[in-house]
Order: structure tokens, then sequence, then C-alpha cells
């Protein structure tokens, strides 16, 4: 009788476990699409409201995307990644579809790693957790290198005055 009630059980393990990976899983996959939470710390002073923030590539290669000297004007939120359907794309095999997002919150840019295979480093250090960008911090995604610059000040209502493509500065 007893072996008849261990196996029963043993027959739900499986099903338990697979439940529960599978929750992990779901669980992931909301935080990867609703984005982070809030930066723990935010300096004040950063990028006032009425400047933007920019990303110059420094070392795209020959042939390359982007390439080097490329400048993003960052609006809201921005995708890094290799997919194409990210705001900005790194054809570089060592960064991640899904990369690495900048959002703006009040005077600040913050960076965060979305849980990339690669990390994401500030300054040579690899980010755990979203920090807080400054005017000269270097982004290393995989191998690719960006610079931010602080950007354009926009007009009076909050807009920019324009939006700078790739290539241009």
């Amino acid at each position: 009788m007893t072996s008849d009630l261990v196996i029963a059980g043993l027959r739900y393990i499986p099903l338990f476990l697979l439940s529960l990976f599978s929750i992990f899983v779901l669980k992931y996959l909301r935080q990867d699409y609703t984005g982070p939470g809030n930066a723990k710390a935010f300096l004040s002073g950063s990028f006032p409201s009425n400047t933007l923030c920019r990303l110059l590539v420094k070392n795209g290669g020959p042939g390359q995307r982007p390439a080097t000297g490329t400048v993003f004007t960052l609006d809201g939120r921005t995708m890094i990644g290799r997919d194409d359907d990210n705001h900005i794309v790194l054809l570089d095999p060592y960064v991640s579809s899904r990369h690495a997002l900048i959002w703006r919150k009040g005077d600040n840019y913050c960076l965060q790693d979305l849980s990339s295979t690669n990390g994401v480093f500030l300054n040579e250090k690899r980010i755990g957790e979203p920090v807080v960008l400054k005017p000269g911090d270097v982004i290393r995604l995989g191998g690719t290198l960006l610079v931010v610059e602080r950007g354009q000040e926009s007009d009076s209502l909050g807009c920019k005055s324009s939006r700078l493509g790739p290539g241009e500065k």
C-alpha cells in the first residue's frame, strides 16, 4: 500500500517541477517586457530638463553597424540590442537581442542591463542594477563602446528642437 502511495507521489513530481519552471519563465518574460523598476539612486543635475542625452559610437568597425562617429539622440525609453526592433541596433555578435535599456527620469538618464548574456559595463565596471548616466560615461555592450554626451536643448514647450539621425552631430 505504501509503495503505491510513493509511486503515485513520484508521478506528480515532474508535473510540480514543470509548473515551477513555467512560473519562473513567465516572471522573467514579464520583467523583460514591462521594463525596469525605479533606479535606487538618482543624482540631480546630470541632464537639465531642457537638455537631451546623446550616445556617440566610439569604436564601430568598417562595415559594422553603426559606424564610428554615429550619434544617437535619446528620447524617453531607448532599447539597445541586436534585434531590428530595438531603437539602437548593434550588429555585434557579443550583444544580446535585447541587451540594455536607457530611460529618462527627471533630470537623469538611467541605464539597465536586460539580463544580457555578456553584461553591460559602465566605465569598465559591470552593472547589476540600474545606474544613473553622466556626460563622459563610457558604456560597453559586447565589443561596442558608446560615449554619453549632453545633447541639444529642447524648446520651451519641452519638445525637442530636432532629432539627430545617425552620423549627424
